[in-house]
């Protein structure tokens, strides 16, 4: 899910001209896997993906911002609720 609402934001991002911080916050986030994966390390794959998240959730905020600020903020809620539960 971090993902999909990452590629979301880097979309909206890109289209307002903030394409520094869609590269930097994409390319963070993808720095943490691929160097898990160069260094073929089987034991601590998840303390590399989670700084990834991290900057993931960057243009996530802004897909969400985005999706609170349309018209559709029952659909917004909803989909949150089911989320956190």
């Amino acid at each position: 899910m971090p993902g999909a609402l990452a590629a979301a934001g880097a979309v909206i991002a890109w289209r307002r001209g903030r394409r520094t911080l869609v590269a930097t916050c994409l390319g963070a986030m993808l720095v943490f896997p691929a160097f898990h994966l160069w260094t073929a390390n089987a034991v601590s794959g998840q303390k590399h993906v989670v700084p990834g998240f991290l900057f993931a959730y960057l243009p996530a905020g802004m897909a969400l911002d985005r999706w609170w600020r349309s018209r559709s903020r029952a659909a917004m809620i909803v989909a949150v609720a089911l989320l956190v539960t």
